[in-house]
C-alpha cells in the first residue's frame, strides 16, 4: 500500500497550507527570498515515495518504517514553474478564493495582449490540480456508517453497530444490472508517518525542527515551552536521536451552520518547531476530518487508524532513503489538546457534568442546592498515571472516574491526567470573549451595567463590518457584523473581538451612557 501525503488545504479550505511543503506554499523561515530552485528540490524529492514497508532490524525484532525515494519525477516547465511560485504567494498573503480567481481573469487578460507570452496565471482550481500533479497527492479512503455514526475498520464488519445499516450497496451498470458491492459512503484520512515523512526531507523544515536540539532549560526554573515541563523532563530520554519528533495532537469539534451535525478535526503540531511558529496554519498537520451527522458516534472507531500509526511510530523507527541520504527518527506525542468535553471523550473520563467531574483530581461534587459544586481540601489527591492506565471494568472505584480504558494511556509518552491538555483558545475566547458579547446582549438580565439596547448593539456591528475594507485580511474572519452574525464566530474570531474591538469601542466612543456606565 503507497503512503501519501495530502497537504491541509486540500481537504479543509483554500486558506491553509501543510508544513510539508513550505518553500511551495508559504516561506516560514522568515526569508522571502526562496527562489524557483528551491521549488524544484521539493518537486525532486518530495512527490516521488516509493512503497514503505516494515523491515525487521537484523532480526532483533524491532520493525522499522523504511520509506523509499526514487528520482522518477514528472519535470515543471517554466510556466508552471512559475504558477508555482504563484500558488506560494497566495498562500502567503491568505488571498480567499474569490479574490484569487478576480486577481487571475485581471492579468490573464493583460497577458492575452501579448503575442510572445504563453503563460497564463492558476486559477484556484488549476492550481489545486498543478500541487497534485508536482506533490503526487493521494488519499486513504475509509468505509464509514453512511449515518456518519462509526468507521469499518475490519474487514469482516458488514453493518454499523449503532443503526445496522449496510456498510455496502450494490453498483449497477449501465444496462442496470448489479455487478459489484461498493461502499455506501467512504472518507479520506491522511496517515501521519507519510506527512512526517515529507516534513522531514524539506530542507527549510528540517532546519527550523532543529530548535529543538538547540533549546537548553531555563537555570531560574521558568517555563518558556513544553521541552521545560516536568513531564518532558522525566521523558526525554525516549528522544535519543538527532531528528526524533515531539508532537501535540489536537481534536476539535465545531458545528457547522449549513449542515446538520458536527465536525471534528483531527490534526497535529511538530513541537520541535520554535513556539512561535509551530502552531501556524502552515505547520499544522491535518490527518481527519469526522463529520457526526447523528449520536452517538463510534468516535473510538474513527480514531483507530491514526492510534495504531502512533504506536507504529513510537515503537518503530522511521527510516527514509532517499538518493542522497538517508534520516531516521521516532516520533512520539507529548500531550493531547481539546476542549473539555472532548478531553473527557479522549480520556474516557465520566464527564465534567458529573459527581467525579474533575479528571484531573479526585474532588467530589457538591449539591446543597440548585446546581453542583466542587471544593478541593487540602486532602484531596491528584489522579495517578496507573488509574488511567490499568482501568478495570468490573471495579465500582474505577467506574465512578472513567467509562472504559483509553488507548491514549498505553502511548509511552503518556504522563497522567495533564497529558489531556485544556486549549487556552476554548477557555479564554468561548468562556470569556464570547460571554461579554452575551453580557452586552442582556443575556443575563438588564441589571448588568454592560447592557446595550437593540439599536446600539446593530451600530456596533455595522461599525465592525465597514471597517472590514481597511484592516489586513488577517482579520478577515472576525471584521463581520457580530450582531448579526455572532453565531459564525470561531474562538480565534472572539479573541480577535475581545482584544481589538472592546478596547476600541469602549475606550474611543464613550459617548454611550451604557457603555461608559
Amino acid at each position: 500500500m503507497k503512503k501519501y501525503l495530502k497537504p491541509l488545504h486540500f481537504l479543509v479550505s483554500s486558506q491553509s497550507a501543510s508544513v510539508a511543503i513550505p518553500s511551495l506554499i508559504i516561506n516560514t523561515s522568515g526569508n522571502n527570498n526562496t527562489d524557483l530552485d528551491d521549488l524544484t528540490y521539493n518537486i525532486k524529492y518530495e512527490n516521488n515515495i516509493d512503497k514503505p514497508a516494515l523491515v525487521d532490524d537484523n532480526g532483533s525484532g524491532i520493525s522499522l518504517l523504511v520509506f523509499y525515494f526514487s528520482n522518477s519525477a514528472p519535470i515543471p516547465s517554466n510556466d508552471e514553474l512559475m504558477n508555482l511560485e504563484f500558488i506560494k504567494i497566495i498562500k502567503k498573503f491568505n488571498i480567499f478564493r474569490d479574490a484569487h480567481e478576480k486577481i487571475t481573469t485581471h492579468f490573464n487578460r493583460i497577458l492575452e495582449r501579448s503575442v510572445d507570452l504563453t503563460y497564463k496565471a492558476s486559477t484556484p482550481y488549476y492550481a489545486s490540480e498543478l500541487l497534485k500533479l508536482f506533490l503526487s497527492i493521494k488519499k486513504k479512503k475509509y468505509d464509514i456508517c453512511h449515518k456518519g455514526y462509526m468507521l469499518f475498520n475490519e474487514a469482516n464488519i458488514t453493518a454499523c453497530s449503532n443503526c445496522s445499516e449496510p456498510r455496502y450497496k450494490e453498483d449497477s451498470d449501465d444496462q442496470g444490472h448489479a455487478n459489484k458491492l461498493v461502499p455506501v459512503m467512504t472518507m479520506v484520512q491522511l496517515l501521519l508517518d507519510s506527512q512526517l515523512c515529507f516534513a522531514l526531507i524539506n530542507k527549510i523544515t528540517k532546519a527550523e525542527m532543529q530548535y529543538y536540539h538547540l533549546h537548553r532549560p531555563s537555570q531560574y526554573g521558568t517555563v518558556s515551552n513544553v521541552f521545560d515541563g516536568q513531564a518532558y523532563q522525566r521523558m526525554k530520554h525516549l528522544f535519543s536521536a538527532e531528528n526524533d519528533i515531539a508532537i501535540s495532537l489536537s481534536v476539535d469539534g465545531f458545528a457547522s451552520h449549513n449542515i446538520p451535525g458536527s465536525v471534528t478535526i483531527v490534526h497535529t503540531t511538530i513541537l520541535n518547531l520554535l513556539p512561535m511558529i509551530h502552531y501556524e496554519r502552515s505547520h499544522i498537520i491535518q490527518i481527519a476530518m469526522i463529520s457526526e451527522l447523528g449520536a452517538p458516534a463510534n468516535f473510538w472507531s474513527y480514531m483507530k487508524p491514526t492510534i495504531d500509526n502512533l504506536f507504529v511510530l513510537q515503537q518503530a523507527e522511521m527510516v527514509i532513503k532517499i538518493l542522497i541520504k538517508t534520516i531516521q527518527a521516532k516520533v512520539h506525542v507529548l500531550m493531547i489538546m481539546s476542549n473539555i468535553p472532548a478531553l473527557a471523550k479522549l480520556a474516557c473520563h465520566v464527564g465534567h457534568m458529573s459527581k467525579s467531574g474533575c479528571r484531573i483530581c479526585n474532588v467530589v461534587g457538591e449539591t446543597p442546592g440548585r446546581g453542583q459544586y466542587f471544593q478541593t481540601f487540602l486532602a484531596t489527591t491528584i489522579c495517578t498515571k496507573e488509574s488511567f492506565q490499568n482501568y478495570n471494568e468490573t471495579s465500582p472505584s474505577d467506574r465512578i472516574k472513567l467509562n472504559r480504558q483509553s488507548s491514549l494511556a498505553k502511548l509511552s509518552f503518556f504522563s497522567g491526567p495533564l497529558f489531556f491538555a485544556l486549549a487556552e483558545m476554548h477557555g479564554l475566547c468561548h468562556g470569556i470573549a464570547k460571554q461579554v458579547w452575551e453580557l452586552v446582549c442582556d443575556k443575563y438580565g438588564e441589571k448588568n451595567s454592560l447592557v446595550l439596547c437593540l439599536a446600539t448593539q446593530r451600530e456596533i456591528g455595522a461599525a465592525i463590518a465597514m471597517t472590514r475594507s481597511t484592516v489586513p485580511t488577517l482579520f478577515h474572519g472576525v471584521w463581520i457584523n457580530v450582531s448579526t452574525r455572532s453565531g459564525y464566530f470561531r474562538a480565534v474570531y472572539w479573541a480577535n473581538f475581545f482584544l481589538f474591538i472592546v478596547p476600541t469601542r469602549s475606550c474611543l466612543q464613550p459617548s454611550y451612557p451604557e457603555c461608559t456606565a
